[in-house]
C-alpha cells in the first residue's frame, strides 16, 4: 500500500505579493515558500514572525505548484510525527536562519529552535527517510524543488516523484 505527501511551492510572480516573497524568489527563484501537506489534509509550514504550524488548508494552483511524493504509510506517520514535534517544541521562523541560505556565516548565529519553510519541510522529509544527503540549512524553496526534480544523492532512488504540471502548452508540459 502506498501513500502520498504533497509538497506545495508558492510562486510570488503569480500575484500581488510582498517585497519579502519577491526578494526570496529573486535570490533563487521562482519559488518563495513551501508547505508540506499530509494525506489527512493537514499542512505544515512556518511563516515570517510565526511559530511552526500544522493546520488543515487548501492550495490555489494558480499560485502553488504541487509535487507529489509517493511514500509508505510508515513514512507518512514518521513525517507527521516530526511535524508535530516541531510544533510542540516551539520551533519558529528565523530571519537569521533564512539569510543563512545565501550567507552561510549567518547559520552560526541562528538559535536552536529556529527554522524557515524549506528547511522545516526538508527536515521533516529527512526524518521520514524521503530525502538524504541534503544540507537543509542552505535550502531555499526553489532549491528544495530542484532537489525533488533530480535523481541522485539528494533523494532515495526508490522514491518516485510525480510532478503535477500547472499549465500545458502546445505539445510540451510546463512545470512552472
Amino acid at each position: 500500500m502506498s501513500s502520498t505527501l504533497r509538497m506545495w511551492f508558492y510562486d510570488p510572480s503569480k500575484g500581488n505579493d510582498s517585497y519579502f516573497n519577491s526578494m526570496v524568489a529573486m535570490i533563487d527563484g521562482p519559488y518563495s515558500h513551501t508547505e508540506l501537506q499530509f494525506p489527512n489534509g493537514l499542512a505544515c509550514t512556518v511563516y515570517m514572525g510565526c511559530a511552526v504550524s500544522l493546520r488543515r488548508r487548501t492550495f490555489d494552483t494558480k499560485y502553488y505548484t504541487l509535487v507529489n511524493v509517493p511514500c509508505t504509510p510508515q513514512q507518512v506517520q514518521a513525517a507527521e510525527a516530526a511535524a508535530r514535534t516541531f510544533v510542540s517544541e516551539g520551533y519558529a521562523f528565523s530571519n537569521v536562519a533564512m539569510i543563512g541560505t545565501v550567507f552561510t556565516p549567518a547559520n552560526l548565529l541562528r538559535g536552536p529552535k529556529s527554522t524557515f519553510c524549506s528547511k522545516l519541510n526538508a527536515d521533516i522529509m529527512q526524518s521520514a527517510g524521503l530525502l538524504s544527503h541534503l544540507n537543509t540549512s542552505n535550502l531555499t524553496p526553489s532549491a528544495l524543488y530542484r532537489s525533488l526534480a533530480t535523481t541522485g544523492p539528494s533523494r532515495q532512488s526508490t522514491v518516485a516523484i510525480d510532478f503535477v504540471p500547472r499549465r500545458q502548452g502546445s505539445g510540451i508540459t510546463l512545470l512552472r
